[in-house]
């Protein structure tokens, strides 16, 4: 009400009390919502789908660097039929082999997202970021912490890269790659 209908997506985890409910009025006032940056059990998944969510944000992106093989918050996304799942396919957040997997699982229901922040275009070099302070972008365009190059602090590359990417790789054809 705040936001006079402004609001028409969020990105929330769902393994916080009273998710469903909230979930389930945002789908009854027109908002979309998205899983993400959580570690939410497979029925608290299960249940937000249920209550009307239906994203996933940027699949695998914000999780942990370690996740038990199975059950884990990544296989129950991609087994929820109703949860349209979004990757970034720059080359640096996910491998080809999982971009094959979400592609292969959810078909028509694969979007490409960006992840892009405000360092695209820039040169490579060390900058202060608002995400994780001094951050590194390497002269391949992989945005990571300084102080820990196994973490990403966002991608500096617009979409077309990842259009590229999974046409380029034989992910996808070029023409579904848009589509994505």
């Amino acid at each position: 009400d705040a936001a006079r209908g402004k609001i028409k997506l969020i990105t929330l985890s769902p393994e916080w009390p009273g998710t469903a409910s909230f979930i389930e009025k945002c789908a009854k006032a027109g908002v979309q919502v998205s899983i993400g940056h959580t570690a939410a059990a497979e029925e608290q998944i299960r249940e937000a789908a249920a209550a009307g969510a239906r994203l996933s944000t940027h699949l695998g992106n914000g999780a942990h660097l370690m996740l038990p093989r199975h059950p884990n918050y990544l296989w129950a996304q991609l087994a929820e039929e109703e949860l349209w799942t979004c990757i970034i396919a720059d080359g640096f957040h996910l491998p080809d082999s999982v971009l094959k997997v979400v592609r292969s699982v959810k078909g028509k229901r694969t979007i490409l997202v960006s992840d892009a922040v405000y360092l695209c275009g820039m040169a490579p070099g060390t900058y202060e970021n608002h995400i994780g302070g001094r951050v590194v972008l390497t002269p391949e365009g992989r945005l990571h912490l300084e102080q820990n190059p196994r973490l990403l602090a966002g991608s500096a590359q617009m979409l077309h890269r990842g259009i590229s990417h999974i046409a380029g790789r034989g992910i996808a054809p070029l023409s579904e790659a848009c589509d994505m």
